[in-house]
């Protein structure tokens, strides 16, 4: 049973004159680590005019529905693809995509950008898929769409990792043209497009499209999905059944965590004009290093006994090779006692290290004149272990040596995970965790995390993965190659 906020929407949807309206109405109970987070949402998504839009929303001033989600669908499944124009990254000449249903190609369309750091991986499949498949040549074309401020910026990365067989251009930002015919609103956003018709729509991991592709060379439709049955725990066994997750989850607490395990689970009711239809989510997330991928898989198949329809997004990492801490600076010579923080360049053989007083001696210059070292740095503070288990160093671009200060400072594919004290920007030096795949600090923060930083901050920031002994990267300046390898297995 839907609640009477969604039916009202629904209600006052259609007497707006939209069409193809759905109210979606979500229950989530999110847990990490002891904290527990239950909420409900509602979206509803239609078509129609923006003057419809604007009438339906007009309705719903002053009511419970006043701050729903609202999306105007876009163009989707089973319909045609506009024609369109981009501007190749490579040359910087158009290319207009009329679309026809006369042509046999196979076409997948990528939207993203070189700041997007869940963009990447799609983006190197694209081109590994061409390769393992030289036979798709003049049957199969990947257009990737880039939504960044420039082409340059586009082609300096797609020359640096080697994607040079998918089609490359440039869109715009989400406001140019191209994005907004497709409404694009989040990235990665892929379509597989065949005789003028869009066959599928939505982010690369929900389908595996090198099947897909090979598929769609002898047909010109994506094979039929059963749909697995709705799975809905009764009101009575849920608790039951989160409290054994809660405990499943505890299990993990002793392995190598690169960010903690949380799961979520959301029970779905969808109300539409044919009617009412409720399922359930389970999802298990978290980041381990390869090793523990076996005992994270038993957790999960014991969570698919209580919840069958349950997934699983975990990550698993390699290590780089290990490093060592030094025995003298070789800056000043200073012999390192245990006490003492040490710094270790993360690309320069033989290895590099100098010592907290060459770090903050200040200097004369601009740019890179004005460090001790000019690459990125291990720091290895004196708490520091675990080093034979890191995922985040030699894989980052090497520092650009600079002579005059960069006139850009801030960190643009990041931000400072205590956003909430300083506001969540990275500007000036970059602290980048080499144990959680996906943590920063800003300066400020870093030397509050060491020292005067309240407790309720410090227990969020752990409770989140990262602890006081992992080791960090300090990167001086923003690196314009985001696209370094993720070490994901």
């Amino acid at each position: 049973m839907t609640s009477p906020i969604a039916q009202a929407v629904h209600s006052k949807a259609q007497s707006a004159g939209l069409s193809t309206v759905t109210v979606l109405e979500s229950q989530q109970y999110y847990y990490r680590r002891g904290r527990n987070r239950i909420s409900t949402g509602y979206q509803v998504s239609f078509r129609g005019t923006a003057e419809q839009e604007e009438a339906f929303k007009g309705s719903l001033e002053g009511t419970e529905a006043e701050d729903l989600d609202f999306i105007r669908i876009s163009l989707g499944q089973g319909e045609v693809c506009p024609a369109f124009t981009l501007v190749a990254t490579a040359d910087g000449i158009e290319r207009v995509f009329p679309w026809s249903t006369e042509d046999p190609k196979v076409y997948l369309i990528d939207f993203w950008a070189t700041w997007c750091r869940p963009c990447q991986g799609p983006m190197a499949h694209n081109q590994e898929m061409l390769e393992r498949n030289p036979d798709w040549e003049g049957q199969v074309e990947i257009v990737t769409i880039s939504m960044d401020e420039d082409k340059e910026t586009v082609e300096q990365l797609i020359k640096a990792v080697g994607w040079t067989k998918v089609s490359s251009y440039w869109a715009g930002d989400f406001r140019a043209p191209v994005p907004t015919l497709f409404t694009i609103e989040g990235i990665p956003t892929c379509l597989l497009v065949k005789q003028g018709k869009i066959l599928w729509r939505g982010h690369p991991s929900e389908r595996k499209l090198e099947e897909d592709i090979q598929h769609l060379l002898t047909h010109d439709s994506l094979p039929v999905e059963i749909t697995p049955p709705s799975f809905v725990l009764a009101e009575e066994e849920k608790q039951a059944s989160l409290d054994k997750a809660k405990l499943l989850l505890s299990t993990l607490d002793g392995l190598r965590i690169c960010s903690a395990p949380f799961f979520f689970y959301i029970e779905k009711v969808t109300l539409t004009s044919e009617g009412v239809t409720r399922l359930s989510e389970f999802t298990l997330c978290g980041g381990f290093l390869g090793k523990c991928r076996p005992e994270v898989d038993a957790v999960f198949q014991t969570l698919k006994e209580t919840f069958p329809n349950a997934t699983s997004r975990c990550s698993f990492y390699k290590v780089l090779p290990p490093i060592h801490k030094g025995e003298r600076c070789n800056v000043c010579a200073h012999i390192f006692s245990p006490a003492d923080t040490q710094y270790l360049c993360v690309h320069c053989e033989p290895a590099h290290y100098h010592c907290q007083a060459c770090e903050d001696l200040p200097r004369e210059g601009h740019g890179s004149a004005k460090l001790a070292h000019p690459h990125s740095l291990y720091v290895l503070y004196p708490e520091a272990n675990h080093l034979d288990e890191l995922i985040i160093g030699s894989n980052l671009p090497k520092d650009p040596d600079l002579n005059e200060d960069p006139e850009e400072r801030r960190h643009g594919e990041c931000g400072c995970d205590n956003g909430s004290a300083c506001g969540g920007a990275v500007v000036g030096v970059r602290y980048h965790c080499a144990q959680c795949p996906t943590f920063d600090l800003c300066a400020e923060c870093e030397a509050a995390f060491r020292g005067s930083m309240p407790e309720d901050q410090k227990a969020r920031i752990t409770a989140a993965g990262h602890l006081f002994s992992h080791v960090l990267v300090k990167i001086p300046f923003p690196l314009k190659d985001y696209g370094y390898a993720s070490n994901e297995e």
